[in-house]
């Protein structure tokens, strides 16, 4: 999946306004998200660290992936160190970034030919010294705040 990030001053100049697109098919693409920071929020962020700024721009309608939002951050630095008004493209194509990617799998080698082992898995018995189950135990109660009459009865036959 493409994503697409866009950056930009507010019309006014005291925000920070991050567009999320997301392609919906071949080029063209269609808004997830827009968010607008206030600036002087931004740089207080920014000078407590990458952290902190990052925490600021995450939200609940915004969390990009943390290879996203470091692209992100640098580009809203930049932008604020800048000072221009130009706006700032981040393009994010998932499936390059997990294309050269591969995950070691265990094999076990040490395996019996004979299959005695794989056997064993799948036995259903349970050796076990003491009594699993525990015929005085009885169902717990149960705390809960749902409370149910004991005198309403209800009728399974009603046709709805």
């Amino acid at each position: 999946m493409k994503q697409k990030y866009m950056i930009a001053r507010s019309e006014d100049g005291k925000g920070i306004v991050i567009k999320e697109y997301a392609e919906i098919d071949k080029d063209l693409f269609s808004v997830l998200c827009e968010q607008i920071y206030d600036i002087k929020e931004i740089q207080a962020a920014g000078q407590k660290g990458k952290s902190k700024l990052l925490t600021l721009i995450r939200n609940r309608n915004f969390f990009p992936p943390i290879g996203a939002a470091g692209q992100i951050i640098e580009s809203i630095e930049n932008l604020l160190h800048s000072g221009s008004d130009e706006t700032v493209e981040i393009e994010i194509n998932d499936s390059e970034n997990l294309s050269g990617k591969e995950v070691e799998m265990d094999v076990i080698e040490d395996m019996d030919d004979d299959g005695e082992q794989l056997d064993d898995l799948l036995d259903e018995t349970v050796d076990v010294d003491v009594d699993v189950y525990d015929e005085n135990m009885g169902i717990k109660e149960i705390n809960s705040t749902l409370k149910v009459d004991d005198d309403e009865v209800i009728d399974d036959n009603v046709d709805i």
